[in-house]
C-alpha cells in the first residue's frame, strides 16, 4: 500500500511540473511571438522606407528610377555628397563631443552650477515682487537682498570669476547654437573660448568667493523661512525653488574647494590643446567644415545612406521588395513582397471560372457594339458636318453612350475585366488586394441582378439609346443627295436589342460560388495567415503595406 501511495506520489509532482511547464508556455511563447511579429514589422516597413528615399535620391540624379537593388546601392555609395554629409556631421559630432567634456570638468561645472543658480535667485526675487508686496518685511528684504547680490555678481573683487562665468556660459550656448555657424568657425570659437579660459580660471580665488557669498547665502535661507510661515505658500512655490537653488549655489562652491584643482587645470589645457588640433584639421578639410554645422543627418540622407543589401529583402519570409515602377518611369511603390504570391495563386482559378461566364463575354459584345455605334455615328457626322440637326443628334446619341460607363452592371463587368487582366501581370499585394474587393462587389451585383432579374438603369439607358438611334436615322432619311455608302444604324440596333437578350439569357449557378471564392480571398487579403510554432502556438502572417507617391499606406489607416 505504502509501496502504491509512493508511485502516485512521484507522478502527481511529474503532473504538477509538466503543468507549471505549460503555463509557462502558454504565457511566454505568445508574448515572444507578438514581440517577433511587431519587430518584423518594424523592420519591413524600415526597410521600404529606406528603399524609396533611396529611389528618390536616385531620381533627383538620374530623372528616373530603378528596379535593380545592386544600381541603386551603387549610386547611393558612389555619391560624394551624402559621404561629405555624414563627414560634416562626423565632425561636428567630434567637436560637440569636445565642449560637453570641457563643460563637464569639475571645477568648470562647479563654477557653471554656482553662477546659474545665484542667477535663478535673482530672476525668482524679481519676478515674485508681485507677491511680496503683500508683506512689506519680506517685499524690502527681498528688494535689498536682489540688490546686494547683483553687486556680488558683478563684484570688481572677482574678476576672474566674472571672465570665467561668462566664458563658460558662452560656451554652453555656442554648443546650443552651433548649427548657427559653420563648422570652422565653431571650432574656431571654442578654441578662443577654451585658450580664453585656460588663462582666467586657474586665478579663480575660491574662498574669497566663498566668504562673499555665505552671508548673502544665509539671508537667502533667513527670507526662505519668512515666506514659508507666511500666506504666500498657498500662492507660489517660490520658497521651494530658492532653497533649491540655494542648495546647489551652496554645494557647488563646497565642491570648488575640496577640489583636485591641478587636476582640472591640467584636463582643462588637454582639452584646449584638442579643441586646436581639431580646428587645424577642419582647417585642412575646408570643403566641409565651410558648411554650417550639423548634428545629425536627416532622416531620409540617412536611410539612404545607410542603405544595405539587408534592405531589399522582408525578415518574415526572406522575399525581395517589390519596387514597382509607373508605365511613365513618374512614379514608384515599394511594397512588402508578404502573400502576394499565395494572393495570386488564389485568384488565378476565379480568373478563369470569371472569364467563362456568359455574361463576360455577352457584355463584351454590349459594349463592343455601343463603341461601334458611336465610331459609326461619328464618321456620319463627319461626313454631313454642315448638318447641324445630324450633330445635334449625334451628341445625343454619344451623351447616352458615355453615360451607360455609369450604370453598376457596366462597373461590374469592368471590374471582372480588370481582374481577368491584371491578375497574371501583377506583382503588387494592395493592387490585387483592390482587384479582389472590387470584383467581390462585381460578382455580388450580378448575382443579385440575375437573380432577381432585374439590371438597374441598363434597361432605361439601352431604351433612350434606341430612341436616339431611331431619331438620327430618321434625319438621315431626309437628307437630300445623301452619299451612297452612308448606313444607316438599323441594323446596329437590331444588334444591341440581341445583345441585351444574350446579357439577361446569361444568368451562371457558378455566381454563387465565385461570390463565396472572392469572399474568403477578401478575408485573406485583410486578415492574411498564420503560421503554426511549437505545435500549437500561432504566429500571424500579413502584407506589411507600401509606399507609393510618398504616403504610407499604414499612416493613412
Amino acid at each position: 500500500m505504502a509501496k502504491n501511495d509512493g508511485n502516485g506520489s512521484i507522478v502527481l509532482k511529474l503532473l504538477m511540473v509538466i503543468l507549471a511547464v505549460v503555463l509557462i508556455a502558454v504565457i511566454v511563447i505568445p508574448a515572444q511571438l507578438w514581440e517577433e511579429e511587431a519587430r518584423e514589422m518594424k523592420e519591413s516597413r524600415g526597410n521600404m522606407t529606406s528603399i524609396y528615399e533611396a529611389e528618390r535620391f536616385y531620381y533627383r540624379l538620374n530623372n528616373s528610377y530603378t528596379t535593380d537593388p545592386a544600381e541603386l546601392l551603387r549610386v547611393v555609395r558612389e555619391d560624394s555628397s551624402l559621404q561629405r554629409l555624414q563627414g560634416l556631421v562626423n565632425y561636428t559630432n567630434e567637436l560637440t563631443g569636445l565642449m560637453d567634456t570641457y563643460v563637464e570638468i569639475p571645477f568648470i561645472h562647479d563654477i557653471a552650477t554656482f553662477n546659474d543658480n545665484v542667477g535663478r535667485i535673482m530672476e525668482d526675487l524679481e519676478s515674485n515682487r508681485i507677491y511680496f508686496r503683500k508683506y512689506e518685511n519680506i517685499k524690502n528684504e527681498a528688494e535689498d537682498l536682489n540688490t546686494h547680490i547683483s553687486v556680488f555678481n558683478s563684484s570688481d573683487k572677482f574678476p576672474n570669476y566674472k571672465i570665467t562665468g561668462a566664458y563658460i556660459d558662452s560656451l554652453i550656448k555656442l554648443r546650443r547654437d552651433l548649427s548657427d555657424f559653420s563648422l570652422l568657425s565653431g571650432a574656431a570659437k571654442t578654441k578662443a573660448i577654451t585658450d580664453t579660459l585656460k588663462i582666467v580660471f586657474p586665478k579663480v580665488n575660491v574662498n574669497a568667493l566663498a566668504e562673499a557669498w555665505a552671508p548673502l547665502s544665509e539671508r537667502v535661507g533667513v527670507l526662505i523661512k519668512n515666506i514659508l510661515k507666511s500666506d504666500l505658500v498657498n500662492e507660489t512655490s517660490v520658497a521651494d525653488r530658492m532653497k533649491d537653488f540655494r542648495k546647489d549655489a551652496d554645494e557647488s562652491l563646497n565642491k570648488m574647494k575640496a577640489a583636485n584643482f591641478e587636476e582640472d587645470v591640467a584636463l582643462a589645457d588637454e582639452i584646449s590643446n584638442r579643441v586646436d588640433e581639431k580646428y587645424q584639421v577642419f582647417l585642412g578639410d575646408f570643403l566641409i567644415t565651410s558648411k554650417r554645422a550639423l548634428y545629425r543627418l536627416a532622416d531620409a540622407d540617412s536611410m539612404v545612406l545607410h542603405l544595405t543589401e539587408n534592405n531589399f529583402f522582408c525578415p518574415v519570409t526572406g522575399g525581395q521588395v517589390k519596387i514597382i515602377i509607373s508605365d511613365d518611369s513618374t512614379s514608384i511603390k515599394i511594397e512588402s513582397p508578404i502573400l502576394t504570391d499565395e494572393l495570386k495563386e488564389k485568384l488565378t482559378p476565379v480568373v478563369e471560372e470569371t472569364k467563362n461566364l456568359a455574361l463576360m463575354s455577352a457584355f463584351k459584345s454590349y459594349i463592343d457594339n455601343l463603341d461601334s455605334i458611336n465610331t459609326k455615328g461619328y464618321a456620319i457626322r463627319k461626313r454631313l458636318r454642315k448638318n447641324t440637326d445630324i450633330f445635334i443628334a449625334y451628341k445625343e446619341m454619344e451623351e447616352i453612350i458615355k453615360r451607360f460607363k455609369e450604370i453598376i452592371v457596366v462597373k461590374s463587368y469592368t471590374d471582372l475585366n480588370t481582374m481577368i487582366q491584371t491578375v497574371p501581370q501583377s506583382e503588387s499585394f494592395s493592387e490585387l488586394k483592390e482587384i479582389t474587393k472590387n470584383s467581390l462587389a462585381g460578382i455580388q451585383v450580378f448575382n443579385q441582378a440575375y437573380t432577381e432579374n432585374t439590371f438597374g438603369k441598363l434597361d432605361t439607358l439601352h431604351q433612350d439609346l434606341g430612341n436616339a438611334m431611331f431619331a438620327f436615322d430618321s434625319l438621315l432619311s431626309k437628307v437630300r443627295r445623301l452619299p451612297k455608302d452612308i448606313v444607316n444604324l438599323e441594323q446596329d440596333k437590331i444588334q444591341l436589342e440581341q445583345f441585351l437578350t444574350n446579357i439577361k439569357n446569361a444568368s451562371d449557378s457558378n455566381l454563387g460560388s465565385l461570390e463565396e471564392k472572392l469572399g474568403k480571398i477578401y478575408l485573406f487579403t485583410s486578415e492574411g495567415t498564420t503560421e503554426t510554432r511549437y505545435g500549437v502556438f500561432k504566429k500571424k502572417i500579413v502584407n506589411f503595406g507600401y509606399i507609393d507617391g510618398g504616403s504610407k499606406s499604414w499612416e493613412e489607416k
